[in-house]
């Protein structure tokens, strides 16, 4: 199946690639178990991306503690799957995958190293971590200026740019961050890998197209 031309793939990490949600969940419930008011926070039912309602007692930098731990790195696991239908994509032959995601000097480094034992085919360059103190959303300056690639993304505000084929990953439902998105939703990776595959013979029953009509 493999061919010439690569599709560009933009894969987002945290609860797209692997659930983050739950991780966020676990610290909280760990660290304030004992605490008199305490009630067990669950993943999925975070609806905002602070966890303010589900996770009272947790401040902000409770999060980013979280994100910067071994505790997270060396327990989450993939979405479901998520690393089967990774796996597919890059042995197709058909796609140049790409991991971008935001962190923290601390979480990016320990990303970064995740990613390498997990899934070592992505190439060095592709892995794109963008590092910012307070995760501030954001990543159109880090993609292409063309608009024939794919990207997914559990938040709406890293969607915001030229991509033709831009997915919002929802497999706990409406969100705070994602409830204003226009746009294709998909909620679990089996429906993304038949998505890719569409929007390769699309581009290149196109660009056949293009070529005959030159």
């Amino acid at each position: 199946m493999k061919k010439n031309y690569k599709m560009d793939v933009y894969i987002d990490y945290d609860d797209c690639v692997v659930n983050s949600s739950s991780m966020i969940a676990a610290y909280y419930n760990n660290k304030y178990k004992d605490h008199p008011v305490f009630s067990p926070a669950i993943g999925s039912d975070i609806y905002y991306y602070d966890g303010r309602k589900q996770m009272p007692l947790a401040d902000k930098k409770d999060i980013l503690d979280v994100f910067n731990s071994d505790f997270f790195f060396e327990n989450c696991k993939f979405m479901p799957y998520a690393e089967i239908v990774i796996n597919n994509l890059n042995n197709y032959g058909l796609f140049n995958l790409h991991i971008i995601s935001i962190g923290t000097k601390e979480n990016i480094a320990k990303k970064r190293k995740w990613i390498k034992e997990n899934l070592p085919f992505i190439e060095d360059e592709n892995i794109i971590l963008i590092e910012r103190a307070d995760c501030a959303m954001g990543k159109s300056e880090y993609l292409p200026k063309h608009s024939n690639f794919i990207i997914i993304d559990d938040h709406e505000e890293n969607l915001e740019n030229n991509s033709m084929f831009r997915i919002l990953f929802t497999p706990f439902g409406e969100r705070d961050y994602n409830k204003h998105f226009e746009g294709i939703r998909l909620n679990n990776w089996l429906d993304f890998e038949l998505y890719c595959l569409s929007c390769y013979s699309y581009i290149e029953k196109y660009n056949e197209h293009n070529k005959r009509g030159n």
